[in-house]
């Protein structure tokens, strides 16, 4: 079976659910999409911005979206001809640019900078900088800035002179930035820093050396339109206290962007500047296409506390603006990338020009925040409040200037530069104490606060001294610490330049204990398991006992105090907030403050455990409906092509619904022709039903014309009214349609009909008509702790279940330090006694039975028995003589509590013959589908900002989140060596990789080893014999390589091999047999046309040989040993762009490909492993979603089977045997740094025939307390030459534990 994936003859198919990612596409290109801008914070930011070819502007080339998703791009706009054609000068200016004299006049900039540094930081390089700009400097008759005289310097991102490639589109923003710099202060020194791409990460690293070199402010004109997911894994590199870091906004109006959204940076909005006959001389007005907006990830600041920004409790941007509209913009010379003279504005022309202003303005104070300076009370008369002016059509000041701040201008433009500087500044020093012997009081805040209500803080270190800069002024300066009484503030005067001495004794307060329980308030009763988080509380998050809901916590007396009580690990309940007081305790009455709490269920989603939903009315949710509808329900076909919804599941793509089980769908990819069909519900009768609604799970996926209208009948159809229409947009999850005007009434039909042609798909499930309740169902809770009998350790990952179905998974706790890992907890109905069945991998099963406590929690607490293989040290190393052979003896031991089934495997590690010498020869999470724009490329050919839905992670999952992967990676290779992972290469945010890491278990780390010789991305290969072989991918160009490259784990180092008679990328590898098999694969950087080529690796002859070829052209897909031969599944013909679930199995003896069990449903671009045996597949692309579902395929069986579902919904990621997965994409280029494992799946040893050496016994079974003497001989060869012959006896049991291999080295003599 194949699913076409997305292309279609008769149709194209609009991204009506990618808004954000089109409307800055189309931004891009200078289409401008209307949509109106979102409540604050939204993860579709969308732009009304009117276009650019509009608006004759003309983006530098880096100013489009072409930079690829989570790639910066820079926002220099151009002034054009009516036809889209820069307007270029050669020998002077453009009439009407602005200048450096414009600059200072409209700004009323005074003179100064001497001796202040503005870095300025852009991608790529141009070597003409300097060159460029003394011509600018020179035709405005402004002092030369010259390497020679020390005021110009030129870097690479490491401070160096190894400087990246140019880029004449880049260099056109370097420009504009040195031009714009020179402008507002002329005076001031400039540093060049050249980032090798602009990729967040080489940009961040190019800010620290900026920062590292002394500049006093940091200028950046470039940003991530929407933002990026992962941006916090770059924010150390704009937290730079002391200096200010200024960043453009954008260019997209009513779009932020990061790193504009950074808390500590100053972001700079646009404006429109022009002459006029004000006392000023000049007017502005908002940009129509200043960057403003709210952003999805970054906290409001305390700065913009006081401030109306209409973000929630996110960041809002901008905060100051300048000139930015290229009808006002600055003359910019360059000869890289224009013909000399230009008029450039953008954002990129704001914020360097504020950057320049800052100089000015004079040092900051130290360990502060510039961007706070601006909102200061007392630095309104600093500042041009813009009030004209809008940059969308959001309706509100996010996008509309107005008084005071606003999204597009901030709190407005400097007027002079008073608001960008506190002034001159002395400090405050001295020591806070308790007044007792060695009373150090570690972590008080200081605090001093100005006439304005300014606050200024210091933190007081283990020794209790602190140091406070201050602007000279009058403060009132207390000192303050969680349980301690503080005095009352002191009012001091801070001089300019000067040194205050003020000391603190804080008397300890005393402390009551708060203490209570948290229970359920919906029926049930029982104890919640639950964090409190306590307003002020340094000590971190208290947790209640799971079996008793209690906690307590030691809150000192005289305050009240705000808990925050929300549920651990158990779903569906809703978070509370609950205020205590503590006063001194009266006499007579308890020591301690009870306080209890309840938490209520989440009636709508009715998820708690215990509880189940209740319906008066009618409901289906189609199990066992697949011949056709039923209990009244009716199916219509109105376009009378005998296409109608059906329970069959049509396409073949599952429950999308959130659902399970059974489901309605009406699918256009699978059904051709003219639909016109509805599904409708019995008569209902809603008498005494006050509040009705219509309620159901559901996926719509549209394409085309296709529409889906959900409609209400009050007279049994007669008439219809609709509720809800759906057409463009996709809709998924649960959707809930009061019915208000069905109250009360009989004869109630609800109908969905769908209609389209070769279009795309509607599934619903759970389906009600009715009054919907959350009821408690009779039970009771069990929980406790599950550990290994043999060593006392937490087992993770356990399984427990009862007769009834209700299942858990053992999981860490590691926020909560009193609980042990290990812990369970699950829901079981009804009353008296139950079975429970614990199970875990490598584990015997273990019954049991609990007697449960109707609406508590009992606890029942188990230990796991396994069988546990100890090894002797044994002596393995022979000196034998040629013709002869010697024996050992090995004793295996079995310490623990089950039998053992072990296998003794040979493992080659070469030889040091002398030369001339002849050779010898579970439950996991939930189920995640979420649509995306999948890609088949090596880079992504456009820019997909939208922020991608967050990874669902279910509550005590079977797979356990790893360490992230130390950069972000997709399309790596991932191998282990006897369970050993490793993972290298792989495309990042500059393309393909070169760096290799191997993941310690014990460190929890992942380790740095040697780079690939060159960056490969999807690249393949595995481990033979010790070696790690790396075979063609992507390389730094994106060409298909055929490079092959072998890495030893014993020597940290990459050797090359014979290369591959062909460059292939995203093929599919596994190694058989002491040799490596590569199959399909794309042949190009579109990947298109697909391989299907077959080759196998022999590394003793270091020969590549070409097999039978694989029976599909395809990529993406998945392989493992099987026998002696291997098994492949899925993958994507990249040209028609069809996904297969096609399964064949290769057979070495015959040299044949046989066709075997296909996929479930066709996937590609999974992450797959081999174990056991067995193929392994995890993530990938199904029906255009990327999912988190893991399955495993059985060559002996020839079934496939489910395992449990994973973390995180990636494709393009590595795996290996363990069963490991790391890196991978949530969509398009979205790379992500996760990895995850699923504990169990460790049959990762590999051997291989070693000629001269032999057991007696390789497969054995041991009882438990009982030893096993197994002999292993070393026979040397006749005809052999001195020197070593090295080998390694590894042991597979089915325990899970892990055991060294014993060493083998035979010496001839």
């Amino acid at each position: 079976m194949t699913v076409p994936l997305r292309r279609r003859q008769a149709h194209r198919r609009p991204l009506g659910w990618l808004t954000a990612a089109v409307a800055l596409a189309l931004l891009a290109t200078g289409v401008s999409p209307v949509a109106p801008a979102q409540a604050a914070p939204t993860p579709s930011p969308s732009s009304s911005a009117p276009s650019w070819g509009a608006m004759r502007y003309k983006p530098a080339g880096c100013n489009t979206a072409e930079a690829g998703d989570g790639f910066a791009r820079c926002y220099a706009l151009g002034l054009s001809t009516a036809d889209g054609r820069l307007i270029q000068q050669v020998s002077e200016p453009p009439e009407g640019a602005l200048g450096p004299p414009d600059i200072r006049s409209a700004y009323r900039l005074p003179d100064g900078g001497e001796g202040r540094t503005v870095a300025v930081v852009l991608a790529f390089g141009y070597e003409a900088a300097e060159a460029d700009l003394a011509v600018f400097r020179e035709h405005y008759d402004l002092p030369p800035c010259t390497t020679a005289n020390g005021c110009f310097r030129k870097v690479d991102q490491r401070g160096g002179t190894d400087y990246p490639a140019e880029d004449a589109e880049w260099s056109i923003e370097a420009a504009l930035d040195l031009d714009a710099v020179s402008s507002a202060c002329p005076k001031c020194d400039i540093l060049l820093v050249q980032a090798d791409d602009n990729s967040p990460a080489s940009l961040g690293a190019a800010v620290d050396t900026a920062a590292k070199l002394g500049a006093d402010v940091i200028s950046n004109s470039y940003g991530i339109a929407g933002e990026t997911r992962f941006q916090e894994l770059y924010s150390a590199h704009y937290d730079h206290p002391g200096i200010a870091v200024v960043v453009a906004s954008g260019d997209l109006g009513n779009v932020q962007s990061y790193p504009a959204t950074h808390p500590d940076v100053v972001a700079v909005g646009g404006t429109r500047l022009t002459r006029d006959s004000s006392a000023r001389g000049w007017s502005e007005t908002a940009w129509v296409n200043a960057g403003s907006g709210c952003s999805l990830y970054e906290p409001r600041p305390a700065y913009q506390a006081g401030v109306d920004t209409r973000c929630g409790d996110k960041r809002a941007t901008a905060d100051v603006s300048a000139v930015a509209d290229p009808e006002s913009g600055l003359a910019v010379y360059n000869t890289l990338g224009q013909d000399g003279w230009a008029q450039w504005g953008g954002t990129s022309l704001a914020a360097p020009l504020v950057a320049g202003m800052y100089a000015l303005a004079g040092e900051a104070l130290p360990g502060s925040y510039p961007v706070t300076y601006p909102y200061r009370t007392d630095k309104s008369a600093g500042l041009f409040d813009i009030t004209e002016g809008s940059n969308g059509w959001c309706g509100d000041l996010r996008c509309n200037a107005g008084p005071g701040w606003d999204g597009p201008t901030g709190v407005g433009s400097p007027n002079g530069v008073s608001a960008l500087t506190l002034g001159e500044a002395g400090r405050i020093v001295g020591t806070v104490t308790s007044g007792r012997r060695d009373g150090a009081v570690a972590g008080a805040t200081i605090t001093a606060t100005d006439g304005t209500g300014a606050t200024f803080r210091a933190v007081a270190d283990a020794n209790g001294r602190y140091s406070l800069p201050l602007p000279a002024g009058g403060y009132d300066l207390v000192a303050t610490e969680f349980g301690y009484q503080s005095p009352k503030a002191e009012r001091v005067t801070v001089a300019a330049e000067a040194e205050l001495t003020r000391d603190f004794t804080l008397t300890a307060l005393p402390s009551r204990t708060v203490t209570g329980t948290v229970t359920d308030a919906s029926g049930h009763g029982w104890p919640v398991y639950a964090r409190i988080a306590v307003d002020g509380y340094p000590g971190g998050a208290v947790f209640t006992d799971p079996y008793t809901g209690r906690y307590q916590v030691d809150l000192p007396v005289g305050s009240s105090y705000t808990l925050h009580v929300s549920p651990v690990d158990l779903p569906g309940y809703v978070t509370r907030t609950v205020t205590t007081r503590v006063d001194p305790q009266p006499k007579g009455r308890p020591a301690d403050v009870r306080q209890d709490v309840g938490l209520s269920v989440d009636a709508t989603s009715c998820t708690a455990p215990g509880y189940a939903p209740r319906y008066d009315g009618v409901g289906a949710d189609f199990t066992g409906w697949a011949a056709g509808p039923r209990d009244g329900w009716r199916v219509t076909d109105d376009a009378g092509a005998g296409q109608t919804w059906r329970f069959d599941d049509p396409g073949s793509k599952g429950n999308l619904t959130g659902g399970d089980g059974g489901f309605a769908a009406v699918d256009g990819w699978s059904q051709g022709g003219r639909i016109d069909s509805s599904l409708i519900t019995p008569p209902v009768d809603l008498t005494g039903i006050a509040d009705p609604v219509v309620g159901f799970d559901t996926d719509y996926s549209s394409w085309d014309a296709q529409t889906g209208d959900v409609d209400l009948s009050l007279d049994n159809g007669a008439t219809w009214t609709g509720l809800r229409h759906l057409a463009a947009d996709a809709v998924n999850g649960h959707v809930e349609i009061p019915l208000p005007q069905a109250a009360g009434k009989s004869g109630v039909l609800v109908r969905f009909r769908y209609q389209g042609e070769y279009d795309n798909w509607w599934q619903l499930d759970n389906v009600f008509v009715g009054r919907r309740s959350c009821a408690p169902v009779p039970g009771g809770l069990v929980a406790g702790q599950i550990q290994d009998d043999n060593t006392g350790a937490a087992v993770l990952g356990a399984t427990v279940s009862t007769g009834g179905g209700a299942r858990s998974t053992s999981q860490a706790t590691p926020d909560d330090a009193r609980l042990p890992d290990g812990f369970y907890w699950l829901f079981a109905a009804g009353s008296g006694s139950v079975p429970l069945t614990f199970a875990g991998l490598h584990y015997g099963d273990s019954t049991t039975t609990v007697r449960i406590h109707r609406d508590g929690v009992v606890r029942r607490d188990w230990r796991l028995e396994a069988g546990q293989l100890a090894v002797r040290d044994s002596d393995l190393a022979m000196t034998v003589r040629p013709g002869r052979s010697v024996t050992r003896e090995v004793r295996l031991s079995n310490s623990g509590d089950r039998p053992l089934r072990v296998s003794l495997v040979e493992q080659d590690r070469g030889n040091s013959v002398a030369a001339g010498a002849r050779q010898a020869g579970v439950a996991g999470a939930p189920l995640v589908r979420i649509r995306t724009d999948a890609s088949v490329t090596a880079r992504a050919g456009g820019h997909s900002p939208r922020p991608l839905p967050p990874q669902q992670a279910a509550d005590g999952t079977a797979w356990t989140n790893l360490p992230d992967y130390p950069v972000l990676v997709m399309d790596n290779l991932v191998a282990d060596d006897d369970g050993t992972v490793y993972s290298v290469g792989g495309s990042g945010e500059a393309g393909s990789l070169a760096a290799g890491y191997v993941f310690d278990p014990q460190a929890q780390a992942w380790k740095r080893i040697a780079d690939l010789p060159e960056p490969r991305a999807a690249a393949v290969g595995g481990f033979v014999d010790g070696r790690l072989y790396a075979v063609g991918g992507w390389d730094g160009a994106s060409n298909a390589a055929s490079t092959t490259y072998a890495y030893d784990p014993g020597t940290d180092r990459w050797s090359r091999r014979a290369d591959l008679p062909v460059g292939v990328t995203a093929a599919a590898a596994a190694t058989a047999g002491g040799r490596l098999y590569v199959v399909a694969g794309c042949t190009t950087g579109e990947c298109e046309p697909a391989s299907n080529r077959t080759y196998r690796y022999d590394p003793t002859a270091d020969r590549w040989t070409r097999l039978a070829d694989y029976p599909l052209a395809v990529a993406f897909l998945a392989c493992a040993a099987a026998g002696d031969g291997v098994v492949c599944a899925g993958g994507i013909d990249p040209t028609e762009r069809v996904p297969v679930n096609d399964t064949f199995r290769y057979f070495a003896d015959s040299d044949t490909w046989v066709r075997t069990n296909g996929l479930p449903i066709a996937r590609w671009g999974m992450a797959y492993a081999g174990a056991g045996g067995k193929l392994q597949v995890v993530g990938g692309i199904t029906a255009g979603y990327v999912t988190n579902e893991a399955l495993e395929f059985d060559p002996a069986t020839d079934t496939w089977s489910a395992l449990p579902n994973t973390n995180n919904a990636l494709y393009r990621g590595g795996a290996a045997c363990g069963l490991y997965q790391v890196g991978g994409s949530l969509g398009s280029f979205a790379i992500t740094p996760f990895a995850q494992r699923l504990p169990g799946h460790d049959g990762c040893v590999r051997g291989s025939d070693v000629s001269w050496l032999s057991v007696d016994r390789t497969t054995l079974t041991i009882p438990a307390g009982r030893s096993v003497t197994v002999t292993v001989a070393a026979r040397a060869p006749v005809v052999a030459g001195h020197g070593e012959y090295r080998a390694r006896l590894a042991f597979e049991t089915d325990t899970p534990y892990r055991n060294e291999a014993l060493p083998v080295v035979m010496t001839l003599r």
